[in-house]
């Protein structure tokens, strides 16, 4: 390569950047231009997306309040289940002691006949005051576990 060539060169690049002064003012002004419209764009996607935000969370509000109500309202029906059952063993458990109370009794009311009859004393086993006193006891015991059956009935 010889010096003249690359003095051609560097002339022709230089030339590249030489513009008339005007070109650069209009080419300034379009830059400024689209600048600016650019940035009204972007301005007015902001709105958009804020207001589709916007929209979103309300809709992510009213959805997270429906599930609020139906995850109350479940569980209240679970509450209501789960009380009816706690209700249902408790009374279970009850009728089961009421039973064994009874069957304490029963021993008891065994005892004080076979007691009645070993000594001969059987005229007496209906007014003796401990055999009344034990069956108004298992009376009382029977109505209890009526009432208790018909409310497990229920349950």
């Amino acid at each position: 390569m010889n010096k003249n060539t690359r003095k051609d060169k560097k002339s022709s690049t230089s030339n590249v950047y030489k513009h008339e002064p005007g070109v650069l003012v209009e080419t300034a002004e379009q830059i400024e231009e689209k600048a600016k419209k650019t940035k009204d764009k972007g301005v007015e996607i902001m709105d958009k997306t804020s207001n589709i935000a916007e929209e979103i969370i309300k809709k992510v509000r009213k959805g997270v309040s429906d599930a609020g109500d139906i995850a109350s309202k479940a569980l209240d029906e679970l509450n209501q289940i789960a009380q009816d059952y706690t209700d249902k063993f408790k009374n279970t458990i009850e009728m089961k002691n009421l039973s064994k109370q009874k069957e304490v009794l029963i021993t008891k009311l065994g005892l004080a006949v076979y007691n009645k009859m070993k000594d001969k004393d059987t005229e007496n086993i209906y007014i003796d005051g401990k055999i009344k006193k034990i069956i108004k006891n298992l009376e009382k015991k029977d109505k209890q576990i009526i009432k208790l059956g018909k409310k497990l009935e229920t349950l």
